[in-house]
């Protein structure tokens, strides 16, 4: 990643939109049923990622009067979303933190709630 936000500094000097919307989603699972692996996979794609990547990315908004999305999803506390509910929360708390920061400097931060959607299984 560091070397993707040189090069697009290197190339434009600026980010106008970044999307975040990546997550993992561990296998639903009692939380006392928590494979060890997907606990780790999902702090580390759902947390710690988008902790990495906020210092990358946010001179690189702020210079192009960018935006930061950050897609959120009520189902956090729900039975068997212990995993994915738990590290998503601490992503979007994060990015609550990082919007109440630089509410009046930019970059813009953006929470949404998207509907449902059918997915393939």
């Amino acid at each position: 990643m560091r070397h993707l936000c040189l090069s697009i500094h290197q190339r434009w000097g600026k980010l106008n939109l970044w999307a975040h919307p990546a997550v993992h989603v561990a296998p639903l699972a009692p939380a006392g049923s928590m494979d060890i692996k997907d606990w780790d996979k999902s702090i580390a794609t759902n947390t710690r990622a988008t902790g990495s990547l906020i210092p990358m990315l946010e001179p690189l908004l702020r210079a192009g009067d960018g935006t930061a999305l950050f897609l959120d999803d009520p189902r956090g506390g729900q039975k068997f979303f212990g995993a994915y509910g738990a590290t998503k929360a601490a992503q979007i708390a994060l990015a609550r933190s990082w919007a109440a920061e630089n509410a009046n400097i930019g970059p813009r931060v953006l929470i949404e709630t998207p509907a449902p959607m059918p997915t393939a299984t």
